[in-house]
């Protein structure tokens, strides 16, 4: 038993997450990472960006475009036409210095370069009152403070209805 939630994803085969005193989700730490069940399982295994979107044809519509969802941990599949809360992790962000209209925008704000890697701090143009975080494992060409950059996000997401109560985002 662990608090340390490191610890769980490094040394742990199997991981369960309590919430209010019931088991939240029992998985591997990387079905955990990928596929949390609920945004809180989600913000307590990593760094979480949240972004709006409506479910289209089985994908997520979002400020990013149509992105796959993958909710296959968990039995809060979205319904067609839903709103939903979508999670990107901050490694699932491409950023681009090239903007073009196909591509949605945002500011950098800052840059925490750790030499293996960088954490970059973003304002989306689509809405001024959010603040995403990416993560890029080449940080050779990082982006200058208060650019602008194209964003675009790589790999299936997960999705919880906005109505559901869960999306404590």
């Amino acid at each position: 038993m662990t608090h340390d939630q490191d610890e769980a994803l490094s040394l742990a085969d199997y991981v369960a997450v309590i919430e209010g005193g019931r088991i939240g989700q029992f998985d591997t730490p990387a079905g955990l990472y990928a596929r949390p069940a609920t945004p809180s399982v989600a913000r307590a295994f990593g760094n979480a960006n949240f972004v709006p979107g409506v479910v289209v044809g089985g994908a997520a519509q979002t400020p990013f475009g149509r992105l796959t969802l993958d909710n296959t941990n968990h039995g809060d599949v979205p319904q067609e036409g839903s709103s939903v809360v979508v999670l990107v992790r901050p490694e699932q962000f491409m950023l681009h210095d090239e903007v073009h209209e196909n591509r949605t925008t945002a500011r950098v704000l800052d840059v925490e370069f750790y030499g293996h890697d960088a954490v970059i701090k973003l304002r989306p143009d689509f809405d001024e009152a959010v603040m995403l975080t990416a993560r890029t494992s080449n940080p050779t060409t990082l982006p200058e403070r208060e650019t602008q950059v194209g964003l675009e996000i790589v790999g299936p997401v997960v999705a919880w209805r906005s109505d559901a109560g869960n999306a404590d985002s």
